[in-house]
């Protein structure tokens, strides 16, 4: 079988492309995950809103985004330290343990976001205290 010349440098072309972008990828693999929560009040206001005006409010995503982080801040003691930061609407709080893991209280529309740190598929097999506190804590807060 013959193959010519001009097939022979694309393969090595496409070759050479996959070898690059294989080596482009972090490994391990990490995954971020992000969990939405909201509530009736929540949803109810959301609803209520102008079409043009469908961003989050401080009375009521950011007042349940800000009581979710004075629950977590009571439960979580000297096992973590939460710090304020500026958001993409309001100011966001970022829960850190001590062995590196770490979330981070946001909102958007119609919702109070925890954005979970990028963890490997082991970190996440070992983050069972972690997922447990949180959604203990959803149950409790309404939201």
């Amino acid at each position: 079988m013959v193959i010519g010349f001009g097939c022979f440098i694309r393969a090595v072309l496409i070759s050479i492309a996959l070898i690059g972008n294989l080596l482009a990828y972090a490994w391990p693999p990490t995954f971020g995950t992000e969990l939405n929560f909201t509530n009736t009040e929540i949803l109810e206001d959301f609803r209520g809103r102008p079409p043009e005006i469908r961003t989050p409010t401080r009375e009521v995503e950011q007042y349940w985004a800000e009581h979710l982080k004075k629950v977590i801040e009571v439960r979580c003691k000297e096992a973590c330290t939460i710090t304020k930061t500026q958001g993409k609407f309001f100011s966001e709080y970022k829960v850190a343990f001590k062995d590196g893991f770490y979330f981070n209280i946001a909102v958007d529309p119609a919702v109070v976001e925890i954005q979970i740190s990028p963890l490997t598929l082991e970190q996440l097999n070992e983050q069972h205290r972690e997922s447990k506190s949180l959604f203990s804590i959803r149950l409790n807060t309404s939201v």
